[in-house]
């Protein structure tokens, strides 16, 4: 008698536990429903990770300690390949190690450099005189200066044994298996001391002055400039260390926030060529896209191709996302991102070289202007609204600011579609 009585109590507790399940399904798609939906668009390397890490840090999500693990892998790995990059460029742009840029005396008369060329061995390099090459068998042309016109010849006298010290072939050549498994120990200190060495190099540092003419990692001056704190057994990586870090994304990302009662759902897609593919399944209920270009790109080829201008690349994808007949009528946020980059970049590298309709002087203003215009023309469809932003990305104060001024765009569109 006592088995059968208890059968009443269990159905009731089931048939509670099931209601309560279907109150919270409920729940979720009233929230579903009403969620604001937001894509993070654009080519390789142009920051949309580093947003995504902004708003999880901005809104309290933060980073768990699995993913804190992962990024301190990453970023000795980022170490190692900054390093091992930059050696493998001074064979490409011939530059001896050592090589004094400020020891070199300033011709009088300096030729036209506009179209004057240097031969170079190895890796494609950029085009300085307004176009990008292709590789043509391996051969490759940089601008002459007359720096890099010094650099080459003192490179040509140097004997295959004295063009790497023993520090940058060991750097050239160690094992990287040591970024993985926790590396709980840190670099170790013979692979340390090395890209130490290398990256004070004076030669290194003029090759690193000339990263746009070959793929380097934005974030290696950041990390190079710290290497005891970041190689060290003990290092834990920042915030700002984990927004500096470059993982390359494979898979898509989402995260979940709420801003005045209203939930987001943001979705990091990757830019890589091989990565589009797997984006048309998210273009469905679309309120706004975030597009992001790296406005300091625009002296740098892609890394798929060797040859494509960077910001030409940008132009091209945004037209073909921007007219797309799924967003007809959806906000579009370009973000001209790593000012920071940009700005420094104005100083040194004309933008009429690679973009001869650039007219006017090479500032910031005049830079920003002329970016923003050529992504506005783009669009066909007058009725789509279209904000620039220009930001710093591993910039948090900055940054935050520019999402509180979006999620206000986004929230008053929204509204004005509900007609309230």
């Amino acid at each position: 008698m006592g088995n059968c009585s208890s059968a009443p109590s269990e159905d009731r507790a089931a048939i509670a536990v099931s209601k309560e399940i279907d109150k919270r399904l409920k729940a979720e798609q009233e929230i579903s429903s009403t969620a604001v939906k937001l894509l993070l668009l654009g080519t390789g390397e142009t920051g949309k990770s580093t947003i995504l890490k902004q708003l999880k840090l901005i809104h309290g999500i933060g980073f768990s300690e699995d993913e804190r693990r992962t990024f301190r892998s990453a970023i000795i790995l980022n170490v190692i390949t900054c390093a091992k990059t930059l050696v493998k460029a001074m064979t490409t742009l011939k530059i001896p190690f050592g090589f004094v840029p400020s020891s070199i005396p300033k011709p009088e008369k300096l030729e036209n450099q506009s179209t004057s060329m240097i031969h170079m061995d190895g890796d494609q390099c950029l085009s300085m005189d307004g176009g990008v090459r292709s590789h043509g068998g391996g051969d490759s042309h940089i601008k002459l200066d007359y720096i890099a016109h010094a650099a080459a010849a003192q490179f040509g006298k140097l004997g295959p044994e004295s063009k790497i010290p023993h520090y940058a072939h060991f750097v050239e050549s160690c094992d990287i298996s040591f970024c993985f498994g926790g590396t709980e120990n840190g670099m170790p200190l013979e692979v340390l001391d090395a890209v130490t060495k290398t990256w004070k190099d004076s030669g290194i540092q003029y090759c690193y002055s000339r990263s746009n003419e070959f793929q380097l990692l934005d974030s290696c001056g950041y990390f190079m400039g710290d290497l005891q704190r970041i190689c060290a057994a003990e290092f834990e990586p920042t915030d700002q260390d984990i927004l500096a870090a470059r993982i390359l994304t494979t898979k898509v990302a989402e995260i979940k926030f709420l801003v005045q009662d209203v939930q987001f759902v943001v979705y990091d897609l990757g830019g890589q060529r091989s990565e589009r593919k797997k984006w048309v399944p998210y273009f469905d209920n679309v309120q706004a896209i975030i597009f992001l270009v790296a406005i300091s790109s625009y002296d740098q080829v892609c890394f798929e191709d060797g040859s494509t201008n960077r910001m030409v690349e940008s132009m091209t994808l945004f037209s073909s996302i921007c007219n797309h007949a799924a967003f007809r009528k959806t906000s579009m946020l370009v973000f001209m991102n790593k000012i920071d980059l940009f700005k420094s970049k104005l100083e040194t590298s004309p933008i009429q070289e690679f973009f001869p309709n650039f007219t006017g002087a090479n500032t910031f203003e005049n830079a920003s202007e002329f970016f923003s215009r050529q992504f506005v023309n783009l669009n066909k469809y007058p009725e789509k609204k279209m904000y620039i932003h220009f930001t710093w990305a591993t910039d948090t104060k900055q940054i935050t600011k520019v999402l509180a001024t979006v999620n206000h765009i986004i929230l008053s569109s929204n509204l004005d579609q509900s007609g309230l």
